[in-house]
């Protein structure tokens, strides 16, 4: 049956439509012809001989109506989704959507009814092997169906059968008959237990509550979601155990945003599952793993889905996506290649490419693929937009500048690049078009909530160029025009707190946490909203013991199992924050071993969940006379076991964040050893530098690194300094060392001493933007605005024998400010003979 997207763009079209006929020549336009009314009559014998690691690609197209009764019509669709639902079963079926072949067609410049042409169906043949057309008819002995199956490629007809049945009421069961006999000389299939088939009368018993189904699909497949919902919720008022209909209204809820509406029906396509389809049941676990939020799920269940759909595109960009997430780079690198195998025009396969070599610092690659996007797509403003950002990574801002400019002349009200020439503006310090462009945006925002976050994106660019009272006034309306988004909050106490007025940083905090006092929660809330409030709850200074009893009332209302274990995190911490370390233990132990499989299962970017609390939660908790290691030693044999280095390199900086807590030195010590990093006092930094064009602006510390010199940055005066940021975790924390760190510019400096020539990596992961010199030679540079996770950034280098001298500069806009930094093989090991020497120990050469 069609599978339509949900709100997590999950779209798994399987079997569409368009009627046809023929007799034994290559015509596929058969409805209108003549038909053998030969049941059994076959044109070749040895039929769709499929290996077992082999599948036929078929299509099936619309049944023709060919009796007097209208009343029957809704059949010529309803019999192609019957059978697509026996048929997707099959493992040796891979059923391609009549809306693939469409697409198909068109990019030919032909339609359906040029299948007839030799040539035409030649090509359409080298992705869709087969097509099922058929028609009923009926007389006075009761209804026939005769279904007949064609081979694109030669023309011929591979096989044709007929099933009849008294009446209507009969439908389900002659058309599992027919799927049956349509899947007999199917090598496998003849030892396929059937009784693991569903059939369409343990779909349901209800030929009328099928017709409405039949109908909803029709509706799903031209976006009519409402009208779907009407045919949908008809099925179910037929037949109450309809378990496929269920799980369609729960996609059609989450396309429309209802996602607690679309828990509950899941909940009863769960309580009917037997009564689904194996394709359907996967489908079933894809959902309930996308509502837990449970990534590693969701491929799970992605790969066992395109066992049965392989060339499924949607669903392996969708996997692809989700190995990206999961920082599985490598496979999301080979799962995008296998989709342009499968359809070297599939575009937006090309531009997560140009991404996804570009957030790994290779914008040649990158860009590549986006030219590549650009010639499917050249009046589309998209792939402008998409080179522009990535030239943008690559530090190229008026190349794309240029580039985001053609996209808004492609489309004017193309908001994505208003929104990019906002930032890129305001990195080259033009405020005057930072702030047109943030207007173009906010005038194409496409809802309340987007208008009010381009109200704070505004505020932001005001804020960075010193307009604090202008800034403020923004954030006002922006908090007016969606009252329950967070953002304006937490933007505007970080603005009154770098500007010292810390009183209206307390003010603005405790109006949102009044008004989200009086919300009622009930099973309706929106997500977003709880979400909202978590995040203030954990990122609000204000006092613990405020804040707890709101995360509580939110975290009785949680239902699903993943997100209550987040929430249990949340509790603990600020448990932690207040000082009731106790209780913060019982949390944490009932979720230890779940914790521990789920920091394996996201990608460990410190200052992102799960990890930022593991890291704070290491910092809160009291030193010990007899210290348990058990936790962070678990956590590294997990790691292990899971292939995960970036994760062990993770755990082992927690067990040394730990040893320090402890006084045990020589344990810490071994631990960076291992993982290749210098200990955070060993870098000499200095900064804040104010960040107006602080990407490409050239501070004193890129022309020479003089420890004893001073420099001014606005009302300040600036020193190298030793790294102080409380803790041996393998970060070093430049929020913590400087203040402000809004809109901020600062650089670490550190000699690394190796015993010869050697090449080596760099692994870096920085927040935010960043360049770094080995040896006075600009080795890397990246642009960006958000956090990433260790490892991200891989730099191959040669060091010289002796001391080589590495300066590394980090900018910052909000929030968190820092790096990571490793000196590591090919394998992300660090290396024992390699020594790192803080500057002023370097011995003059």
């Amino acid at each position: 049956m069609t599978r339509r997207q949900g709100i997590y763009l999950l779209i798994f079209y399987l079997g569409l439509v368009y009627g046809c006929e023929n007799d034994g020549g290559r015509k596929i336009k058969l409805a209108s012809k003549q038909g053998s009314q030969n049941g059994n009559a076959q044109t070749v014998s040895t039929v769709l001989q499929v290996g077992t690691d082999e599948q036929t690609s078929l299509t099936i197209l619309n049944f023709e109506n060919r009796t007097d009764n209208k009343n029957l019509n809704w059949l010529e669709r309803g019999l192609a989704d019957m059978l697509v639902a026996k048929l997707s079963q099959s493992v040796y079926f891979n059923l391609v959507s009549m809306n693939h072949l469409n697409d198909e067609l068109r990019q030919l410049g032909k339609t359906v009814d040029d299948l007839d042409q030799p040539a035409v169906a030649r090509k359409i043949s080298k992705r869709i092997e087969n097509v099922l057309t058929g028609s009923l008819t009926e007389d006075n002995e009761g209804i026939q169906i005769e279904a007949v199956l064609h081979d694109l490629k030669t023309g011929r007809i591979l096989r044709r059968e007929s099933v009849r049945g008294p009446d209507l009421e009969s439908i389900l069961l002659m058309v599992d008959e027919l799927s049956e006999r349509l899947r007999t000389n199917l090598r496998g299939e003849l030892v396929a237990a059937r009784d693991k088939r569903l059939k369409l009368t343990e779909m349901t018993q209800s030929v009328e509550a099928f017709q409405c189904y039949s109908k909803a699909l029709e509706y799903l497949d031209q976006f009519l979601y409402n009208e779907a919902d009407s045919c949908l919720s008809k099925a179910i008022e037929l037949d109450d155990t309809f378990a496929a209909a269920y799980l369609r209204l729960a996609q059609i809820k989450y396309r429309l945003g209802k996602s607690k509406v679309a828990a509950s029906y899941l909940k009863e396509a769960r309580r009917f599952s037997d009564a689904l389809s194996e394709p359907d049941q996967i489908m079933l676990r894809l959902y309930e793993a996308q509502q837990e939020g449970d990534i590693e799920k969701i491929v799970t269940a992605l790969e066992d889905f395109m066992k049965f759909e392989p060339e499924d595109i949607d669903a392996r960009m969708q996997m692809a996506g989700h190995l990206k997430r999961m920082c599985r780079y490598d496979e999301a690198l080979e799962a995008y290649e296998t989709i342009l195998e499968l359809d070297p025009e599939r575009k937006t396969a090309y531009n997560r490419l140009g991404y996804l070599y570009a957030e790994r610092g290779d914008f040649s690659t990158g860009l590549e693929y986006i030219d590549k996007y650009q010639q499917f797509a050249a009046d589309e403003p998209n792939p402008y937009d998409s080179r522009g950002e990535v030239l943008m990574m690559a530090g190229r801002f008026d190349e794309a500048i240029e580039q985001f400019n053609i996209a808004l002349s492609k489309r004017a009200d193309f908001t994505n690049s208003a929104k990019r020439l906002r930032e890129a503006y305001s990195e080259t310090d033009n405020l005057a078009k930072a702030l047109e462009y943030s207007d173009r945006a906010i005038q194409g925002a496409s809802s309340k909530l987007s208008e009010a976050l381009g109200h704070v994106e505004r505020a932001k660019v005001l804020w960075r160029f010193g307009k604090i009272k202008k800034a403020a006034k923004t954030l006002q309306k922006a908090q007016q025009i969606f009252p329950s988004q967070v953002n304006s909050v937490l933007v505007g106490r970080d603005m009154f707190v770098a500007a010292g007025n810390r009183q209206a940083a307390q003010k603005l905090q405790r109006q949102y946490l009044n008004w989200f006092k009086k919300t009622k929660l009930d099973s309706e809330l929106d997500n977003e909203l709880l979400h909202a409030m978590l995040k203030f709850c954990v990122q609000s200074d204000l006092p613990p013991e405020d804040l707890l009893p709101i995360v509580e009332k939110i975290t009785a209302t949680e239902t699903r199992p993943m997100q209550r274990q987040f929430y249990d995190i949340y509790l603990a911490l600020l448990h932690l924050r207040a000082g009731n370390y106790k209780v913060a233990e019982k949390y944490c132990q009932s979720q230890n071993e779940i914790f521990l499989q789920l920091l394996t299962r996201f990608p460990p970017a410190p200052r992102v969940e799960p990890w930022k609390f593991s890291i704070e939660a290491t910092q809160l908790q009291p030193s010990e006379e007899n210290p348990d290691y058990s936790y962070f030693d678990k956590l590294v044999t997990v790691a292990q076991q899971a292939e995960r280095k970036d994760v062990e390199v993770m755990a082992r900086f927690l067990r040394a964040q730990y040893h320090a807590k402890n006084d045990r030195t020589d344990d810490l010590i071994i631990e960076y050893n291992f993982t290749g990093a210098p200990l955070e006092d060993d870098w000499f930094v200095i900064g804040p530098f104010e960040n107006r064009s602080g990407f490409h602006r050239q501070f004193p510390p890129e022309q020479a690194i003089d420890l004893k010199a001073t420099y001014g940055s606005g009302s300040r005066t600036l020193a190298w300094q030793n790294i102080d940021d409380g803790a041996y975790d393998g970060y070093v924390d430049l929020k913590e060392t400087f203040q402000p760190s809004s809109w901020a510019v600062g650089y670490g400096v550190i000699y690394i001493n190796s015993p010869d020539k050697r090449t080596v990596q760099l692994r870096i992961a920085t927040d935010e933007a960043c360049k770094m010199w080995l040896n006075d030679k600009l080795v890397w540079q990246v642009y960006r605005k958000w956090p990433v996770p260790i490892d991200n950034d891989i730099i191959p280098v040669v060091l010289h024998p002796g001391d080589n001298k590495l300066l590394i500069k980090v900018t910052n806009s909000l929030k968190d400010w820092g790096f990571y930094f490793r000196v590591t093989d090919e394998k992300g090991n660090g290396f024992p003979d390699i020594k790192f020497v803080p500057a002023d120990k370097k011995v003059p050469a």
